[in-house]
């Protein structure tokens, strides 16, 4: 599809990016974000066919999703996928996530909780933390969403465009998958969740993303309560 644009994250995964390349260009135009990879991964993903965005030194995830969401912007893409690079998200539910954009939607997350949602492979630390962080960002926000932690989501270039969104988010890791959720909600977006395939990789949760995860939702909680 012409229209969409698919971006991804990477750093060393120069073993996975080619075949994630070529797996998900079947779906749109892939846009990888090399983030300081010291293994060739900007190189594998050029040659199988994406165009790449190259930080010399690495940076944070949501530094890198949003000079990725930009480049997609700068091109002129209608919309806009965001996928992992370790083969976490399946390619063949790209078409499920794009479906509701087309129809009536802002932005669709592709959730491993609800219903009909698949999770491999997740130790039972992995899920606890993943669930727990999705419920707390729940009650905080008072969004009606079941997997707020995931990485698996689709936009129109609207949504992803709206002044000051993608330069305006505090977190700097995890945490801005569901701080960007939020402020798209508070902007009067719409946004659905589509059940996903997941598989685990092998990455395990750091303390330092932890607390930022629990910073950001005393954050989003205090800004509530002063609305």
């Amino acid at each position: 599809m012409t229209d969409v644009a698919i971006v991804i994250a990477a750093l060393n995964e120069a073993d996975n990016i080619a075949a994630l390349v070529r797996d998900a260009q079947r779906f749109g135009q892939v846009i990888v974000v090399d983030d300081g990879s010291t293994n060739g991964t900007g190189g594998e993903a050029s040659m199988a066919g994406a165009a790449v965005v190259t930080h010399l030194h690495s940076t944070h995830i949501k530094a890198a999703y949003r000079d990725g969401f930009k480049s997609a912007l700068r091109r002129g893409f209608k919309y806009i996928v965001q996928m992992d690079a370790g083969f976490s998200h399946d390619p063949r539910d790209i078409p499920a996530l794009l479906a509701p954009l087309m129809i009536e939607t802002d932005m669709v997350i592709g959730s491993r909780f609800m219903a009909d949602g698949i999770a491999y492979g997740q130790t039972p630390r992995q899920r606890f933390l993943s669930y727990c962080g999705s419920v707390l960002a729940r009650l905080v926000t008072g969004m009606d969403i079941v997997d707020f932690t995931g990485g698996f989501k689709a936009y129109r270039a609207e949504v992803l465009g709206t002044p000051g969104l993608l330069d305006g988010l505090r977190a700097r890791a995890h945490a801005f998958q569901f701080e960007m959720t939020y402020r798209i909600h508070q902007a009067g977006f719409k946004i659905v969740e589509v059940p996903i395939t997941y598989t685990a990789g092998r990455t395990s949760v750091k303390l330092g993303i932890i607390f930022e995860a629990l910073m950001m939702i005393c954050w989003l909680a205090w800004e509530r309560g002063n609305e």
